[in-house]
């Protein structure tokens, strides 16, 4: 993969129906050196972490903490979140590849329970608006991305959120 040359690929043979769309890569513009290995190249050395219909920012931040700390010199670092339109959250987080993945994601899941068991017995059951509900899960977000150094991401969970928030409003 290293040494591939490209301007620009299609990922599809033949256009969507009823578009002109192929999906380009890059979308515009052509590929700059090292652009295409960086693009199709997977990093296979990472932990899935997966949750459904709600993430606990700051418990995140603590079970991230406190593996880093079970695991000294040890570097952990979000390499994406994606949201799967359907409740469900996928963070994946890489590692060194010497690193025991099935460790590493035992240590997270529990210390990421533990916290929420950990939480105030009325946290969970405060009763707040929609609106509400969504500017907490922006300011959680933001302080987890800013804590992670990926702010870019921050922008595609306000998104998600609009976009729950309107699924919600219409009923589906």
């Amino acid at each position: 993969m290293d040494e591939v040359e490209s301007e620009y690929i299609y990922l599809l043979e033949s256009v969507k129906p009823q578009t002109n769309d192929r999906e380009r890569r890059p979308n515009s513009g052509n590929f700059t050196p090292g652009d295409f290995t960086n693009l199709f190249t997977q990093n296979f050395h990472t932990v899935d972490l997966i949750f459904h219909n709600r993430i606990d920012g700051k418990a995140l931040i603590s079970a991230f903490q406190q593996v880093q700390r079970e695991n000294k010199g040890v570097t952990l670092r979000i390499q994406s979140m994606e949201n799967k339109n359907d409740g469900i959250v996928i963070i994946k987080i890489s590692l060194p590849e010497e690193v025991s993945k099935g460790k590493i994601h035992q240590q997270l899941t529990k210390f990421y329970q533990e916290n929420i068991d950990n939480l105030p017995d009325n946290y969970q059951e405060i009763s707040i608006s929609l609106e509400e509900k969504i500017a907490i899960y922006h300011q959680q977000s933001e302080y987890m991305m800013s804590f992670f150094g990926c702010q870019s991401i921050v922008e595609d969970l306000k998104i998600a959120m609009l976009d729950e928030k309107e699924r919600i409003n219409y009923g589906e």
